[in-house]
């Protein structure tokens, strides 16, 4: 089952967080989770969130396809409204958000293919049609194989909502709950924990 996490007021579910922290270190299991997720809170209508994962290749890659389907009264049938494919092993993945301000939202995170090495960070929101529309896609500042402890998307988070105008620099920076984060700070417009 998928495990909700919350950061500055924003909780997101990730089954990759949920398979990893009960996987032995170095020991990846195969992924699979359904979850009823509702983009607008309740008590409206619910999306059915569905990633799988194919089988580990020799480099212990995986790839993991993220859903999110609609159901679809008149045609007893559900309709598919955001689906992308990610790896596993350089970090990247999709997380959708559950609370907060940005709620709905779903944050994908994918390594860049030239230097300086880092993540194209995109944010698809749902459309009052039902669809989901990309509203900021940029470089990260997160660099690939750095020193930061924390996941791709934490210290994305200010940027991300600096961006989108639901945060401002001067303001308290939106914090990883659950894990300690003694010295926060920003460098280079990633948040950074010591």
């Amino acid at each position: 089952m998928a495990t909700p996490w919350v950061a500055a007021g924003v909780a997101w579910h990730s089954f990759a967080a949920a398979r990893n922290r009960s996987a032995p270190a170095g020991v990846g299991r195969p992924r699979s989770g359904r979850l009823r997720v509702y983009p607008l809170g309740r008590p409206s209508k619910p999306l059915l969130l569905l990633q799988t994962g194919s089988e580990l290749r020799d480099n212990s890659e995986q790839a993991i396809f993220t859903q999110l389907l609609r159901y679809n009264v008149a045609q007893n049938r559900f309709d598919q409204i955001f689906s992308h494919v990610t790896g596993e092993n350089n970090n990247q993945e999709d997380r959708f958000i559950t609370e907060g301000p940005l709620q709905g939202a779903v944050i994908s995170v994918v390594p860049t293919q030239d230097a300086p090495f880092a993540y194209w960070v995109r944010i698809e929101k749902l459309t009052p049609a039902w669809a989901y529309r990309a509203v900021l896609r940029y470089r990260s500042a997160t660099r690939y194989q750095g020193e930061n402890e924390l996941s791709v998307v934490h210290p994305e988070l200010p940027d991300i909502m600096r961006r989108l105008g639901l945060w401002r620099p001067g303001a308290p920076l939106p914090l990883p709950v659950g894990r300690q984060c003694p010295k926060p700070g920003l460098i280079h417009g990633a948040l950074w924990c010591n």
